[in-house]
């Protein structure tokens, strides 16, 4: 299995010249790969929640669910059910936004995150 090489120009000083001379040779390994996944990920995250903000939930939707499915260990799981809830909510669809607002309770650690999943399940039931 190859290595990754990483070509750092240096100044004569010891200094590195510039970041940008940074040059990724061979295969670049699982480190840089993972880093290149969380990168992903949070761009991924970034768009979903600028169509939600955008009132576009048909698109919040998609990615939420893309982020749900691809990435159950991500510690952004929580808040993308949540996110996915609140956009099935938006959308009148209160049977998925019941299912997420009810996923979102059980995959919750911190207490405030139960109680405003809850609390977003109490909207569903009272529309």
């Amino acid at each position: 299995m190859g290595r990754a090489y990483i070509h750092r120009p240096w100044a004569p000083n010891g200094r590195r010249k510039n970041e940008t001379d940074l040059r990724i040779h061979a295969d670049p390994g699982p480190v840089f790969v993972g880093i290149l996944r969380r990168r992903h990920r949070q761009r991924e995250i970034q768009l979903a929640e600028k169509f939600y903000n955008q009132k576009n939930y048909p698109s919040a939707i998609a990615g939420f669910k893309d982020l749900v499915q691809n990435y159950p260990f991500s510690p952004h799981y929580q808040k993308s059910l949540y996110d996915l809830a609140r956009c099935y909510f938006e959308t009148k669809d209160y049977e998925s936004a019941s299912r997420f607002f009810s996923l979102s309770e059980k995959k919750s650690v911190k207490d405030t995150d139960k109680r405003i999943s809850l609390f977003g399940l109490g909207e569903v039931f009272t529309s």
